[in-house]
């Protein structure tokens, strides 16, 4: 009877052990598994010209040693498939050093959208080196949306695309804000989806942010160990609200710090438009 029971104690050890090793092993095989997320923003103030609009979002590429120039152009060709309208690009573009700065734009620069590709920075283009990416973002032909307002138009609707880059005040991010005025359906891109708090968003319909990766490694996808923008798990991943912005977090396509993933599978975000 005793010998049973050791013997089964033996065998649950062995399943367990064994259940590990596939968790773990899977952890860096998910980093490569890129879902494609849609999203349907419906509301009355978005133009009838713009409405049906899909916009693609994708934050936290972290071109480095962990995501080849080779997954960035594939990247790029999964973007492009979609035949997007509108390209925003959340920053972080490099990992690790500024020498992956210039291939990773070499390959984002073959991004295509008849409205435009539009980017913002975030912590790590600001460490690597901001002035090399920014020079990067405009040699791409890709418009940097850094502390800036674009009104797109169509016909004779408008729409406004605001971003904020990491390098700014917070004074500075308000007036960005402030400046984009009540008069047009406003989306706004920032890195960190923890500004939500610091900021008045009134004037912003839609919010769009990066930067915590869906934390990367949770717990099967219900917490996450790490966050670096703070506020618990608030910011995690999908959808918030805050008053009246709804704010779109991704979880990137690159990783930081160790190429794992568990449970916060990269996406490519798709945002449809709709006049409600």
């Amino acid at each position: 009877m005793e010998n049973a029971r050791q013997k089964s104690k033996h065998n649950l050890l062995k399943i367990f052990i064994f259940v590990i090793a596939v968790l773990f092993l899977y952890s860096f095989i998910e980093p490569y598994l890129i879902e494609e997320k849609t999203t349907v923003i419906q509301s009355k103030d978005i133009p009838q010209n713009f409405s049906g609009k899909k916009i693609i979002f994708v934050s936290d590429i972290h071109h480095g040693k962990f995501f080849s120039t080779k997954r960035v152009a594939d990247l790029v060709e999964r973007i492009n498939r979609q035949h997007p309208d509108i390209i925003i690009l959340g920053g972080d573009y490099v990992y690790g050093d500024e020498k992956y700065i210039e291939p990773c734009f070499e390959e984002l620069s073959k991004l295509k959208a008849p409205l435009g590709v539009y980017a913002i920075t975030g912590n790590h283009d600001k460490w690597e080196n901001y002035e090399l990416t920014a020079e990067n973002i405009e040699k791409a032909g890709i418009t940097n949306l850094d502390d800036k307002n674009e009104i797109l138009e169509i016909g004779d609707e408008k729409i406004n695309l605001a971003g904020i880059g990491w390098n700014c005040t917070l004074d500075e991010d308000q007036n960005i804000i402030d400046r984009m005025g009540e008069k047009n359906f406003s989306i706004l891109t920032t890195h960190d989806p923890g500004l939500a708090e610091k900021l008045d968003l009134e004037n912003v319909n839609f919010m769009l942010s990066g930067h915590n990766h869906g934390g990367q490694i949770t717990f099967f996808g219900i917490w996450a160990f790490y966050l670096p923008s703070g506020y618990g798990q608030k910011y995690r991943s999908g959808l918030v609200e805050k008053d009246n912005t709804e704010i779109l977090v991704s979880n990137g396509v690159g990783t930081a710090f160790l190429p794992m993933r568990f449970f916060a599978r990269p996406q490519i975000n798709i945002i449809i438009l709709k006049n409600a």
